[in-house]
């Protein structure tokens, strides 16, 4: 805290996952200090309270500060995640909305919310309070109001980005020859744990490649490893190290675009409870990389099939295995489809998504 005078000054409160300096920083603390440096970049005075505190020995410190701040602050944000909103038997929930603020914004990152709110129906009353509750798809905003909640906005995911790297990559892909490319290269970049479908992939390149007599697919691996998931994964791995590589962690956002950017297909086959618009999906767009996808929550919203990516039906081995011989054997179109996605990406910028809330709590 920096003295009456930060406060006087910062009307905002922000309360969400700012992620500490020991931990690997996944998408929801990504998605939330984008949000808060976008605010302030656009001359919006925030004071950011970092729900990932309140798990420490410092939560009596963090719990009076909270206090403090939100009864100063005129507009309040909320990106809490489902454990932020059970603490305390829905506390901070309860805290929030229990003060008549002149605007209360809540941000949901993931598909969770409306599950969430079904089975802790207590929780509705609460969220009527939000004058928006910004969720990443059409059929999450249309499952909250059949709870009751009128307020839900779709905010799409967004990445940000500098829109040259668009004009780079379109250079980069346009000069390639996919009809005298014999090996194609899959990425599978993401937090890695049983649900976000590993083993589906591997077992269709391999159904694909035994077929055609040789290696066409290769897939690399990026991303952290969920430790419960460390033994299965080791074993998938080894056990396949002729079409798959483990390529370790990219925490670098250019890097990340430059990285996938090399590659010929994201190979994204989830069934996580938890998926909402997923943040790779977006990545990969500003990549120009096509996404294989599971037709999983709120995916066919998302991926266009034969223009940006391909779904496929979750869990399908078999299914996926055809849509590998699909694009294997009318490889030409993928250049296509990877210049489409340079054109999506457009689409989720921090200008165009973030506009709304800013001007929402310049009001």
């Amino acid at each position: 805290m920096n003295g009456n005078n930060e406060l006087q000054n910062n009307r905002v409160m922000y309360i969400g996952n700012f992620g500490s300096k020991n931990s690997i920083n996944g998408s929801q603390v990504k998605k939330t200090l984008s949000i808060y440096n976008y605010l302030i970049a656009n001359g919006i005075s925030v004071i950011k309270i970092n729900s990932e505190k309140f798990k420490t020995l410092f939560f009596p410190l963090v719990f009076v500060r909270f206090i403090f701040i939100l009864i100063v602050s005129d507009k309040v944000i909320v990106s809490l995640n489902k454990n932020g909103l059970k603490f305390g038997k829905y506390l901070l929930l309860r805290i929030i909305t229990g003060f008549k603020k002149e605007r209360l914004i809540f941000i949901t990152i993931g598909g969770w919310l409306p599950e969430f709110i079904a089975e802790n129906q207590e929780t509705i009353k609460y969220f009527k309070s939000f004058h928006k509750i910004y969720v990443q798809a059409d059929e999450i905003k249309y499952n909250l109001k059949k709870l009751g909640l009128i307020n839900g906005e779709n905010m799409l995911n967004f990445r940000d980005y500098d829109s040259t790297l668009l004009k780079v990559f379109e250079e980069r892909i346009k000069i390639i020859d996919y009809t005298q490319k014999r090996e194609l290269k899959l990425v599978f970049f993401a937090f890695i744990g049983k649900e976000k479908g590993l083993d589906i992939i591997i077992d269709a390149i391999k159904e694909f490649n035994i077929k055609q007599g040789e290696n066409i697919y290769h897939l690399d691996i990026i991303g952290p490893i969920e430790k419960k998931y460390q033994i299965e994964f080791d074993g998938l791995t080894k056990g396949n190290s002729d079409i798959c590589s483990y390529k370790g962690i990219i925490t670098n956002q250019k890097e990340i675009y430059e990285t996938l950017n090399r590659y010929d297909l994201m190979a994204f086959p989830t069934y996580y409870e938890g998926e909402g618009f997923p943040t790779v999906i977006v990545e990969s767009f500003i990549s120009g990389l096509p996404v294989i996808a599971s037709d999983w929550k709120y995916n066919s919203e998302i991926i266009i099939d034969n223009y940006n990516g391909r779904l496929f039906k979750t869990k399908s081995v078999e299914d996926l295995t055809k849509i590998l011989e699909q694009i294997y054997f009318h490889k030409q179109e993928l250049k296509e489809m990877r210049l489409n996605c340079l054109k999506e990406a457009k689409k989720f910028h921090p200008d165009l998504i973030l506009n709304p809330i800013l001007n929402g709590l310049r009001d």
